[in-house]
C-alpha cells in the first residue's frame, strides 16, 4: 500500500473477490452496532449483521449491502471482510428484493411446513432482504 494513512480493504464472499482497494474510513453493521474503522486502528474480529458497508476514499463513497459476515482488522492498515453475500447498491432490484421478502414471508406462514422448514434460515433470508430494502431506500432518497 503506497499512502500509510490508507487501509487496505479486501470484501469476499464463497463465490468470489467482491472489491479491493484502498480507502480512508470503512463503516459497518456489527452485531453490537455500526463500527466505523480508520488508518491505525486496533486489530479486531467482529461478527456481521446484515447491513451498509460504507468506504471513503477522498470524496467518494462505495456502498454496499452483506448479509451476515466477519470483519477483520489486522496493523491498523488492512481490512478483510468475509461475507455470505455482498453487493453495490447499484447492483440491487428493489422489487426482486421485495418479492424475495414477501416468498420467504408466506413460507415461514405455511402451517403444513412447519416439520421442513428451517426458521432460522428463513428469518437471516428476511432480514438479508430487509437490509437490501432498507439501505437501496435510504440512498435513492440522498441521490
Amino acid at each position: 500500500m503506497s499512502n500509510k494513512k490508507q487501509i487496505s480493504i479486501k470484501i469476499a464472499t464463497p463465490e468470489k473477490v467482491i472489491l479491493t482497494d484502498d480507502c480512508d474510513q470503512i463503516s459497518v453493521s456489527t452485531i453490537t452496532g455500526e463500527l466505523t474503522i480508520l488508518p491505525g486502528h486496533i486489530s479486531l474480529v467482529t461478527a456481521l449483521k446484515p447491513g451498509e458497508i460504507r468506504l471513503k476514499k477522498g470524496d467518494h463513497e462505495t456502498l454496499m449491502v452483506m448479509s451476515s459476515g466477519v470483519l477483520e482488522t489486522r496493523g491498523g492498515v488492512e481490512v478483510t471482510i468475509l461475507a455470505d453475500t455482498a453487493e453495490r447498491i447499484e447492483e440491487i432490484d428493489i422489487k426482486r428484493a421485495e418479492q424475495g421478502r414477501e416468498r420467504v414471508v408466506q413460507m415461514m406462514k405455511k402451517k403444513d411446513n412447519v416439520q421442513e422448514v428451517n426458521y432460522a434460515y428463513l428469518q437471516a433470508k428476511i432480514e438479508k432482504e430487509m437490509a437490501r430494502i432498507k439501505i437501496v431506500k435510504k440512498y435513492k432518497k440522498k441521490r
